[in-house]
């Protein structure tokens, strides 16, 4: 072993899931990009308005349906950034007065201009924009996709809405996390009637169609309900059909942990009966750390105890019903099975390892594992 494996090792036992988590996205480029332009889009959510480079909601009829406006970045082989102002001509069909876009009208355009007054995250007042141009007439402006027919820009109202549009989003997947975590563990942890109930709930919520649901639901908000009280509405809609995929996954995985005797598993208020621990430093201080009620569950008691069955033979076989025996090997190498008695860093005797394995083999229903720590294998 190498020193660098063996520091690796270590920070990998030490890691926290959080940690082991975000080392296994980022192997993931895809998905780093993905989370790159997701971070941009909620970036440009919460500077909405500073992005904007008019008032979303100011109505104009005499600039409506102007077609998409872009940027000339050059004047005469300088780089002036500037966008043609608008003049009013006749329609010679409906005699309206309509404005369009008049290349002879340079308005240059500005970084950090003065425009309509906003309150930055809702508490700075300001009215400071990224963009915007100088000079200008009433009707003039940078309309970069256009504008609808009350004459108001697309592309700030497109920047403000995103705030609506990814809030919604993420309100409602956090709330569905939060719904199908909780009845899933429930489901899975408790089992029985409850388990039954929750299971039906989801199968009913999944046998209606999403779309005819969604519509359902929506039509059903008043009219009278303000903007914010719609917003919480939809939220709540979007969450209550999205929750039982996540709350299945989770009552598989809680029903999991259950088989394997980790969680649930209380035997006269013991959840373990252990002889000894091998684990990193982490390991050792989060044991330390625990709560005396916690710690009580934690019985430490003999080798013999633990491992065989001999002495008190009835009561032991009761409490190992589908019981986990866990040992560490203490040499592993290619001519042959791992040594669990071999002589190293912990001295065990050489009846221990054959006596748990005996019990694991004898008792109804019980598992036997193994574990070898990198440091102690050779080959």
């Amino acid at each position: 072993m190498t020193a660098m494996t063996l520091t690796s090792d270590d920070r990998l036992s030490q890691a926290t899931q959080l940690q082991l988590t975000w080392w296994r996205f980022r192997r993931h480029k895809l998905a780093v990009v993905s989370l790159a332009v997701v971070a941009l889009f909620y970036l440009g959510a919460v500077f909405a308005d500073f992005l904007a480079v008019a008032d979303p909601h100011a109505t104009d009829a005499r600039r409506s349906f102007i077609p998409p406006q872009g940027i000339s970045l050059f004047d005469d082989g300088a780089l002036r950034p500037h966008v043609s102002g608008l003049k009013g001509v006749r329609d010679p069909k409906t005699f309206k007065l309509v404005y369009t876009p008049d290349p002879t009208r340079k308005l240059p355009v500005a970084l950090f201009v003065h425009g309509y007054p906003y309150n930055l995250f809702g508490l700075i007042p300001t009215d400071r924009h990224l963009v915007g141009i100088e000079g200008g007439q009433g009707v003039d402006g940078i309309f970069l996709l256009g504008t609808d027919q009350l004459g108001r820009d697309l592309f700030s109202r497109l920047v403000v809405a995103t705030r609506i549009s990814l809030s919604i989003g993420l309100a409602g997947v956090a709330f569905s996390l939060m719904l199908g975590i909780l009845l899933g563990g429930i489901s899975g942890l408790y089992g029985g009637a409850i388990d039954t109930l929750i299971q039906r709930v989801i199968e009913v919520v999944r046998s209606i169609p999403t779309i005819p649901l969604w519509m359902g639901l929506a039509a059903a908000l008043p009219n009278t309900w303000s903007v914010v009280q719609v917003y919480f509405a939809i939220t709540l809609i979007i969450s209550l059909v999205s929750w039982t995929e996540l709350a299945r996954v989770t009552r598989g995985r809680f029903l999991a942990l259950r088989e394997a005797g980790i969680l649930k598993r209380e035997v006269d208020g013991t959840l373990l009966e252990a002889a000894f621990f091998l684990g990193s430093r982490a390991f050792y201080r989060a044991l330390r750390e625990l709560a005396r009620e916690e710690r009580a569950k934690l019985r430490m008691t003999s080798v013999s105890f633990v491992n065989a069955l001999y002495g008190d033979e009835q009561t032991k076989r009761r409490v190992r019903v589908k019981a986990r025996f866990v040992n560490n090997a203490m040499l592993a190498t290619l001519l042959g099975p791992p040594e669990l008695e071999a002589a190293g860093p912990v001295d065990v005797p050489p009846q221990a390892a054959s006596n748990v394995v005996a019990t694991a083999t004898t008792t109804i229903g019980n598992r036997f594992m193994l574990s070898l720590p990198n440091r102690y294998s050779k080959l």
